[in-house]
């Protein structure tokens, strides 16, 4: 909350975090969400990664390795070590995650890899997806009658255990949804910060840090620009629901 808060210029009251379990029970508990694709979706890698053999996760030898090495004195290049490369026997989302093109129905399961979905993409889509996914949700649970009924929104809540945690308590959650249900047509409006020529941040080459994100301007002024003004601006197109 502190951070964010520092970036965008915003006083952030109150947060939420939900985790895996929490996401694919919650998706299931609505009866599933309504995705319409313009492209088939797949993720051949990210599910399927090779990573240094640990005995516990990843243990089934793919005959690869990763190579340490490190540079002499003299400029010559020289191997420090070799370690043997695995993969998950147990693959996640069947290893290569396929949705086909148009209207469909994912189950908690399906949503989270969608959700999940980056290494043939990239964090930025990642990130729109799950704003996609945030607005459908939202819709499913106002069509079905659950943000109309603050008993179901807690049985759901309750369900989800320990899954969910939230710095609001219970009397402030009912008031706050009092207040929301008489907000006629409510909205949300959301935004990624992308790295592109419109986004507002940047790429500023390798650096001992590694691969790294600088606001524009090396400042935040036009994030809180934009955080303060995010409801008078139009709602960015290629994060709405398809």
């Amino acid at each position: 909350e502190k951070i964010v808060g520092d970036i965008t210029g915003l006083t952030v009251h109150y947060g939420a975090s939900i985790n895996f379990q929490g996401f694919k029970q919650l998706i299931n508990a609505i009866g599933g969400i309504e995705i319409t694709l313009s492209k088939p979706i797949e993720e051949a890698m990210q599910f399927d990664e090779e990573k240094v053999c640990d005995g516990q996760v990843f243990t089934e030898p793919t005959g690869k390795y990763e190579t340490k090495k490190y540079k002499t004195r003299t400029g010559k290049v020289k191997i420090a070590a070799q370690y043997p490369l695995c993969t998950n026997p147990d693959k996640e989302c069947g290893g290569d995650f396929k949705l086909s093109a148009g209207k469909q129905t994912l189950n908690g399961d399906q949503a989270l890899c969608y959700v999940r979905s980056r290494k043939t993409s990239n964090d930025f889509e990642r990130a729109k997806r799950q704003q996609e996914v945030m607005q459908i949700v939202k819709e499913k649970m106002t069509s079905i009658g659950t943000l109309s009924d603050f008993s179901k929104i807690n049985g759901i809540l309750d369900s989800l255990g320990d899954n969910v945690k939230s710095d609001v308590q219970l009397w402030e959650m009912q008031k706050l949804y009092e207040i929301y249900k008489n907000i006629p047509n409510p909205e949300m409006h959301q935004r990624v910060l992308e790295d592109s020529e419109e986004g507002l941040l940047y790429y500023p080459g390798e650096s001992a840090a590694g691969y790294i994100l600088l606001p524009r301007g090396d400042n935040y002024d036009k994030i809180k620009d934009m955080a303060q003004n995010i409801f008078n601006v139009p709602s960015q197109s290629d994060i709405k629901p398809k």
